[in-house]
């Protein structure tokens, strides 16, 4: 099956696209998880009813 230029071009163009949207996704990441292991939980602000679940979540990312 023989494409068409204008085919291969959205094709490309379709690709294209698909590869920047991942790079802008994987920087996002990338970026929250550095903010994350910049501003970890500060335990001496003082207990409160959700302390344990914190702990736990930021164990766990």
């Amino acid at each position: 099956m023989k494409r068409t230029d204008q085919e291969m071009k959205y094709l490309y163009n379709m690709g294209l696209t698909g590869l920047q949207l991942l790079s802008k996704w994987t920087n996002s990441i990338l970026e929250l998880y550095c903010w994350k292991l910049l501003h970890p939980a500060d335990y001496r602000k003082g207990a409160s009813k959700y302390e344990d679940d914190g702990e736990e979540y930021e164990r766990a990312t």
